[in-house]
């Protein structure tokens, strides 16, 4: 009888748990609110973010134009894929990998002979590939084969046997919306929070740091806040992705032979020789005006199921590192001075402990340790 009881009170209280239990919503319905141009730009800013996102559209091609219409030249030798889109496009332009993988389809085209690593798929997410213990981007696709790459013979890294070995570390893209908020929050307001609640943080064992590589500013872009700027953010992801050499990074990557490098070096450049205005601007020039006035996502109106979760986060915790509000400074486009950024994050370092680690240094980033994500949106 005793038996039974408690039988009957286990499937009741089961019952009870599954009446109330929480239910992941799953991801936000309605309209895309994030990836457009951000409120109150002036004229010169509107037209700066047009030709950046023109730019952000544009597929790469060894050649360009000579060889495959509708192109800009300066892909590979080794790359990732051709276009900046077709990596961060969900849940809207500018996000975070596509719902389908079209890192397959770029590593074919115009008749290249690369082989799809196993860790690649159509409906996984768009990947990068880094080696441990350097750290270095392995790039998945070389030009070899292409209609535009005539002569190179470039194979591809053996991802197969380093895969095995467990030396390979995946990254997947990380959205760019609303960036230039990021950017325009001051140095002194990110170390200033280090010291705030420092009581609740100690209790929950908490100690973020900055990463103040060379020259000391601090950096927050990047998986661990490794990118100084969006002009170094957008050329380390130009040559790191498609290969494209730039003023800021004149080599292409991985020292390939002559006989695969196409085109003089850098292949991205200012072009005040023959152009004014913003023709005269770099692609990377372009692609940091569109990364500084991409606005952010706005956040989900409150409910009651928002309040009880948003009181949760923070008795938890939470908060101490995804810190939900920094102020920008004087910066000097209006649309971006003085303001509230609801980026719930405090763009620091910390560390993850053993089980997270991917063993790759950055900056002053240790191999435990990663930038708090912003959650905003």
């Amino acid at each position: 009888m005793r038996a039974a009881g408690c039988w009957f009170l286990l499937c009741l209280g089961i019952a009870v748990a599954q009446q109330h239990r929480a239910i992941d919503p799953g991801p936000r319905g309605g309209p895309v609110d994030a990836g457009g141009m951000m409120p109150g730009l002036i004229t010169p800013e509107r037209e700066l973010f047009r030709a950046g996102l023109e730019a952000f559209r544009r597929v790469n091609s060894v050649l360009g134009e000579a060889r495959v219409e509708g192109t800009e030249s300066g892909l590979g030798p080794f790359f990732n894929h051709d276009s900046c889109a077709a990596c961060h496009a969900y849940p809207s332009q500018g996000g975070s990998s596509p719902l389908q993988n079209t890192q397959p389809e770029a590593a074919r085209r115009h008749g290249a002979s690369n082989r799809i690593p196993s860790f690649v798929r159509v409906f996984g997410p768009t990947l990068q590939v880094r080696r441990e213990p350097g750290g270095e981007v392995i790039p998945l696709f070389t030009i070899a084969g292409r209609i535009d790459a005539e002569g190179c013979m470039l194979p591809q890294f053996d991802f197969e046997s380093e895969h095995r070995r467990g030396r390979l570390r995946f990254r997947i893209p990380t959205p760019l919306y609303g960036m230039g908020l990021l950017e325009a929050i001051p140095d002194t307001e990110i170390i200033a929070n280090l010291y705030r609640n420092l009581a609740e943080k100690k209790l929950f064992g908490i100690r973020g740091t900055a990463n103040t590589g060379p020259p000391g500013v601090v950096r927050r872009f990047g998986w661990k806040a490794q990118e100084r700027s969006l002009e170094v953010f957008a050329a380390d992801a130009y040559l790191t992705e498609q290969g494209v050499t730039s003023e800021l990074f004149p080599a292409k990557l991985h020292s390939p032979p002559s006989a695969c490098v196409f085109n003089p070096l850098p292949e991205d450049r200012k072009q005040i020789a023959s152009a004014s205005g913003i023709e005269a601007q770099s692609t990377i020039g372009k692609l940091s005006q569109y990364l500084r006035y991409l606005t952010p996502p706005v956040p989900v109106a409150e409910s009651p199921v928002v309040v009880q979760g948003k009181r949760i986060f923070e008795s938890i915790g939470c908060n101490l590192c995804h810190v939900h509000i920094l102020r920008t400074g004087n910066t000097s486009a209006a649309a971006l001075r003085n303001r509230e950024v609801a980026l719930y994050s405090d763009l620091l370092l910390h560390d993850m402990g053993v089980g997270l680690a991917d063993g790759i240094a950055q900056g002053s980033a240790s191999g435990r340790m990663f930038r708090t994500a912003p959650l905003w949106g």
